[in-house]
């Protein structure tokens, strides 16, 4: 499945730097002629200030509202890409029937058997533990419990040294789910405030009877959490390629298709 995640929250990183930059530009023509004393001296001190707080209250107010429909436009793109995959995993649509309860403590039962048994062959153990947790497979969340109950009475992590999965055949679609999961988490919180920084410098620094006027810009916060959530985009756009409209993960190469399972 294609998502695009990537360009949809470059555009309006875009799209914000633009209007920034505008809002910016109107600031500086605001100030522009306080930078003449003699067009200075034309005021009294109290409407000197009177006139720059009313030039620029208007731009500022029109700014920080622009800000919050952008950031309200990216956390909405996010939710957006976030049901695509989930839809396309089949996570929104495990069917937990009357008995499920029921069937996740058999399987736990079943569970300890293979796991009190010896343990050091892990091959041997994806293969025992397979058929015991494969109906599960789509519910990420019961499917993180069996893989931490692993952990536990086994030993064996979820994932080996090398970031593959310990037991592939029984947790590999966790795996690659937890990795999405993971993506889409970063990208969220780097969208929750994306826009929304208080800018706290100003560029431009214009003193005007002792008072300190210039444009406000961003910050490294604001720099950071756009780097980040391009990053983590561009992960989600690349495992979103893998998954295809049975909600399998296409593997490259003479054209297999390989179940997430």
């Amino acid at each position: 499945m294609k998502l695009g995640l990537k360009d949809k929250i470059n555009n309006l990183i875009k799209a914000y730097k633009e209007y920034g930059k505008a809002q910016g530009d109107a600031i500086k023509a605001v100030l522009e002629p306080f930078k003449v004393p003699s067009y200075v001296s034309r005021f009294t001190q109290e409407g000197l200030e009177r006139t720059i707080k009313e030039g620029m209250d208007d731009i500022l107010s029109n700014w920080k509202k622009y800000d919050k429909v952008l950031n309200d436009q990216v956390v909405s793109v996010i939710a957006s890409s976030k049901k695509e995959i989930m839809d396309a995993l089949h996570l929104d649509q495990v069917n937990k029937s009357a008995d499920y309860a029921v069937r996740i403590a058999n399987a736990r039962e079943f569970m300890k058997l293979e796991l009190e048994s010896d343990c050091s062959d892990v091959a041997k153990l994806d293969a025992a533990l397979f058929p015991i947790l494969k109906d599960f497979a789509d519910d990420y969340d019961t499917m993180k419990l069996f893989a931490k109950m692993v952990e536990i009475k086994a030993h064996i992590p979820a994932a080996n040294a090398s970031g593959e999965p310990s037991l592939p055949k029984t947790f590999g679609k966790m795996m690659k789910v937890d990795s999405i999961m993971n993506a889409i988490n970063e990208v969220e919180e780097a969208a929750a405030m994306l826009f929304i920084h208080a800018r706290t410098s100003v560029d431009e620094v214009i003193r005007i009877h002792g008072a300190i006027y210039g444009v406000p810009i961003d910050g490294y916060s604001e720099q950071a959490d756009e780097e980040n959530i391009i990053i983590n985009a561009t992960i989600l756009d690349a495992l979103a390629d893998k998954i295809d409209s049975e909600g399998q993960d296409s593997a490259s190469g003479e054209g297999q298709t390989v179940d997430l399972d």
